[in-house]
């Protein structure tokens, strides 16, 4: 994968950055400064700058080693470091100075930042709290970075915990029981740039403690979408044992919106200091369809049969909307991913990606954002920049070739596959989204269309995109400098209004909200003939993307009329069969149409006169897989269409 972290500047970027995949750290939510009734042997946040008795030792005199300062003072174009007030960081992008096959500017395998000696005498249980930044990235070479001690004064350093790679801050916690009952300990952050030029390590709010005894923090509550259907749910989650002893039993608790507490009592555990436990509670929640959020809150007690010493992080609660089964829809996948034609890794993972995606059309759409690294000279990025960057921004994408499915991280392209894609096309949504997209004469693509929220629609911050896409571009590889691919496939090319979307309004059950947006296509170098649009609905508080589809313009190459007065399809969804009414004000001439996704015809009536008045048609859907399709009526002067859904 290729990663990137700023946006583009206006100087050419020269130099790739390779990533290996990273992994996200499960850690206690309490932040290093947050340590409660634990007992605190030493504090420093870096407010003031990097303390008198703490020292630093480099293996190259060139090196800045760790500096002190803010986001702004200590990033770089290629390490940016999020805000997280002042803090300490070895930042090897920020020397700048790679020639290719060594890093001449300064060698940075041992920067060491050291604490004061630390006396643990009559100390059982000593424990390292901080927070850091660090990738774990590579370029040609792997960084590394550790936390160490030493109990020499520093004539040797052993490793007590190697730091992975994550992409945001994150609490470490570090057991330091090894080093109980020593009278001189010396402690260090250890960075190492594996001899090539790459990022850095960031650290901020660091503590040594003594936890207690018992103290069981609620980690997480799986809780993966802002609503679920009515019926049996589950309750999931995990725990952190923060305390210093061995946890058998304990008290599983949960409630709903501040209801009955539902208890288990478990036996048989072994949960270490440090060590996570993740649950499922036997006793499952009925859940029952409501207007109003409901929250969920986890919590364990009675640990060992003792209570609980620091009950400030016992609790963890989420909200949580149920609606009804006839409140959803069949549900349409989206994957955004990220490439470029000069990636080498791209042209390595793309093919089987696509090939995934090519199985699943019925169930998924696919959007590719070309991006501008390792190098800017991507065509199909220059022809639309905004778009790509947008995305990359809201996601805070970092690597090439990525993708995100429906909102959520994939963790690369070979986690795509046929089951993840069966498992959330199973999950319902809650919106349906019908468009007719046409491009016309003057050779303007126009989209118009409205979406349907089926439950009440309780969102703050949702917006609704509609993106037009080429679907295939044959080759060769266009890019200056490119990479082995000789195709390309859904390259994003517009997003209408803008990249920002369309606010979606609130809406009641059955609301509608109609949109529209035009793209003249003319001198795009766009093949009228790939083009489609994706629109989607995603709510920017969770980045959930809630609903989307997929149209093919001018299928029949007649503009949209009002050809009946009324249209309808019932039952919608269906199954084997289906009805279709209509009513005409007027005699005429039609023929009607089944088509797909893709804009396929799959069924085609003859035409024939219908009186003026009302109509029914039995239409025969046993041959449909699961998935979306259209009906149409289409006369001499136009045609009028609905969307429909069938389910197996």
């Amino acid at each position: 994968m290729v990663n990137y972290l700023a946006e583009p500047s206006i100087q050419t970027p020269t130099m790739k950055k390779i990533f290996t995949p990273f992994l996200l750290l499960l850690l206690g939510l309490f932040s290093a400064s947050e340590l409660m009734s634990q007992t605190v042997l030493y504090q420093t946040d870096f407010e003031s700058g990097i303390p008198a008795t703490w020292s630093q030792t480099t293996a190259d005199a060139t090196s800045n080693g760790f500096e002190h300062g803010t986001s702004i003072s200590l990033s770089s174009e290629y390490f940016p470091i999020p805000v997280h007030t002042f803090f300490v960081a070895a930042n090897d992008d920020k020397d700048g100075c790679w020639t290719g096959s060594a890093d001449p500017c300064s060698n940075r395998s041992a920067d060491r930042l050291i604490m004061p000696s630390m006396d643990f005498s009559g100390v059982s249980n000593p424990r390292l709290v901080f927070d850091r930044y660090f990738i774990e990235g590579t370029y040609v070479y792997t960084e590394s970075a550790a936390v160490q001690a030493s109990t020499d004064n520093g004539a040797s350093w052993t490793t007590v915990k190697t730091l992975d790679g994550a992409g945001e801050w994150v609490t470490e916690l570090v057991d330091l029981s090894a080093y109980g009952g020593m009278p001189d300990v010396k402690i260090c952050f250890f960075y190492n740039d594996g001899g090539g030029w790459l990022f850095g390590l960031a650290v901020d709010d660091v503590s040594i403690i003594e936890p207690p005894a018992y103290d069981m923090a609620a980690t997480d509550l799986v809780v993966p979408n802002s609503y679920e259907v009515a019926g049996s749910r589950t309750i999931q989650g995990s725990l952190l044992n923060n305390g210093s002893e061995t946890i058998n039993s304990l008290t599983l608790n949960y409630s709903i919106s501040g209801g009955a507490t539902v208890s288990d009592n478990l036996t048989g555990l072994n949960i270490v200091p440090l060590g996570t436990y993740s649950f499922t509670h036997p006793s499952a929640w009925m859940a029952s369809a409501s207007a109003s959020q409901q929250t969920i809150e986890i919590w364990a007690s009675n640990l060992n049969g003792y209570p609980d010493e620091v009950p400030a992080n016992d609790r963890l609660t989420k909200g949580l909307y149920i609606v009804d089964a006839s409140q959803t829809t069949p549900r349409h996948v989206l994957f955004e991913h990220f490439t470029s034609s000069n990636c080498a890794p791209c042209a390595s993972q793309n093919p089987a990606y696509f090939s995934t995606l090519s199985n699943n059309t019925d169930k998924a759409t696919n959007l590719s954002y070309h991006v501008w690294w390792p190098y800017s000279t991507d065509p199909f990025y220059n022809s639309y920049t905004a778009g790509p960057q947008a995305r990359v921004s809201y996601y805070n994408n970092v690597f090439a070739p990525w993708a995100w499915m429906d909102g959520n991280s994939t963790n690369g392209l070979a986690q795509v596959n046929n089951l993840l894609i069966n498992n959330r096309q199973a999950y319902p949504a809650l919106f349906e989204i019908d468009a007719y997209v046409v491009i016309s004469t003057t050779n303007e693509l126009q989209v118009s269309g409205t979406l349907k929220s089926l439950a009440p629609y309780w969102g703050t911050d949702v917006s609704l995109h509609i993106v037009v896409m080429e679907e295939y571009i044959p080759g060769p590889n266009p890019d200056p400098n490119p990479n082995s691919e000789n195709k390309f496939e859904t390259v994003v090319r517009q997003m209408l209004p803008s990249h920002n979307g369309a606010a979606v309004i609130a809406l009641n059950a059955g609301g509608e909200q109609t949109f529209s947006g035009n793209w003249p296509m003319g001198g795009t170098g766009v093949n009228p003939d790939e083009i489609a649009v994706v629109i989607f609905v995603q709510d920017n508080t969770t980045k959930a993307v809630m609903q989307s589809a997929y149209f093919k313009p001018g299928v029949s190459g007649l503009e949209e009329l009002p050809i009946a007065s009324q249209l309808k399809l019932y039952p919608n969804p269906a199954q084997d069969f289906s009805v279709l009414h209509f009513d005409l004000e007027q005699s005429a001439n039609l023929r009607v149409e089944l088509y797909d996704l893709t804009g396929r015809v799959i069924q085609s009536l003859s035409e024939q006169n219908f009186s003026q008045g009302q109509h029914t048609l039995n239409l025969n859907l046993s041959e449909l897989h699961t998935g979306v399709y259209f009906v149409a009526l289409v006369g001499q002067n136009g045609r009028q269409h609905m969307q429909f859904h069938v389910i197996r």
